[in-house]
């Protein structure tokens, strides 16, 4: 019965999620344009006339805004906003769309990787999931970062699968896209090149080589153009660079339910690390201006002074990542929300004692992107926004 009406399902689970955004961005109160969201908005605002070669009102800001956030979405921002004279909503519906189409995506993925029925009860969770629901009507970029790395994983899948060097070459196009899109991401090739490699060499012991070259040849074109446009466009090859070190040492000594910080914190160990290596603190106390090497020696240092604090905080950032949904009416800790918690929790405990029943070699993405956005978000924050690019494989 769902085989031979695959079609009506898939577009029904469609218009499903696409109501369900569309409600929630008309009846939700929009979120204020103010942090992360702010600067994608200021970069996109910005890149139309950068490339028209026109003087820009703070070009330095536009730059470090750039610098840390990336490229890849402000670029899809402005590519909204040239169509649509920079209203903010259009960009929002766009992302609407998208991820009702990521829905789709996740009942291809399911299908492939067990069965249709899997496949469609992974997509119909997915399109009632509220942290889907509330991101995509907001100006991050969780929602689009979500469709790439579905699609990504949809080519990998197909190339492995069909054995067609156009395919590779697609899939590398889209990994570099995914490095640069988002600025966690800049690390992924060295965790998804290697494994590749292992898969390729299980699947094709003697043709792997040529559908690795055709990987690296696609992956390696759209670095080449992505490169030049950013030279374009700065006048020098920008890449992401993320605040990673600060980032690093703040959290060291934070704890409990806090607003994220934009700024390090002047601590004791820190202004000790910046005179031992020469820097001087200003009388405002503004020290975001010193090397990643003495944030991360500070932070290193407030590790070794209390190991067992350290690791209780990892162990509560694991938890609050995972265990906690981002969505209205509040923080993700906000008693409000009760119900969806409980429909995010049963879905990630259910993905842990699922692992073992079906764990296989040809389910590699689920689980390197589970590890990889725990190794890079986790020692930082332990945001619970940071988990969703993989939450449509611990669905699955």
């Amino acid at each position: 019965m769902l085989r031979e009406n695959k079609i009506v399902w898939m577009t029904g689970i469609f218009i499903l999620a696409l109501l369900l955004r569309i409600s929630a961005l008309v009846g939700l109160p929009l979120k204020m344009v103010s942090d992360d969201d702010f600067q994608y908005h200021y970069i996109a605002q910005n890149i139309n006339a950068a490339i028209r070669g026109e003087e820009l009102e703070d070009k330095k800001m536009f730059l470090e805004y750039a610098t840390v956030r990336g490229w890849g979405y402000p670029i899809f921002l402005a590519g909204v906003y040239s169509v649509f004279e920079s209203r903010a909503g259009y960009a929002r519906l766009i992302q609407c769309i998208i991820d009702s189409i990521s829905c789709l995506l996740i009942f291809c993925i399911g299908k492939n990787f067990f069965n249709e029925k899997i496949g469609f009860t992974a997509a119909l969770t997915a399109s009632l999931y509220p942290s889907f629901i509330y991101h995509s009507t907001l100006l991050y970029q969780e929602t689009t970062t979500i469709f790439l790395i579905l699609l990504y994983v949809f080519f990998m899948d197909k190339a492995c699968a069909q054995k067609k060097i156009s395919l590779f070459f697609v899939s590398g196009i889209l990994l570099t896209i995914l490095s640069f899109y988002r600025s966690g991401f800049i690390l992924l090739p060295l965790v998804i090149v290697p494994v590749l490699v292992l898969i390729l060499k299980h699947l094709y012991t003697k043709n792997y080589v040529h559908f690795f070259a055709s990987f690296v040849a696609g992956a390696t074109f759209m670095f080449v153009l992505y490169g030049s446009f950013i030279y374009v466009l700065t006048g020098s090859l920008t890449l992401n660079k993320p605040a990673v070190a600060w980032s690093f040492y703040e959290t060291l000594h934070r704890d409990g339910w806090i607003s994220d910080t934009f700024a390090p914190t002047a601590t004791k160990e820190l202004i000790e690390v910046a005179q031992e290596h020469s820097f001087t603190i200003p009388e405002d106390g503004n020290v975001s201006n010193l090397s990643s090497k003495v944030y991360l020696i500070a932070g290193l240092r407030i590790i070794q002074a209390n190991p067992i604090a350290f690791m209780l905080q990892f162990i509560k950032r694991f938890n609050r990542m995972w265990t906690y949904v981002v969505t209205y009416p509040g923080r993700w800790h906000d008693k409000h929300v009760w119900v969806q918690q409980v429909f995010h929790r049963c879905i990630v405990n259910l993905a842990l004692f699922e692992v073992p029943l079906s764990f296989c070699f040809r389910l590699w993405p689920r689980y390197l992107f589970f590890l990889f956005l725990n190794a890079v978000y986790i020692p930082i924050v332990g945001n619970p926004r940071y988990a969703l690019p993989a939450m449509p494989f611990v669905i699955i």
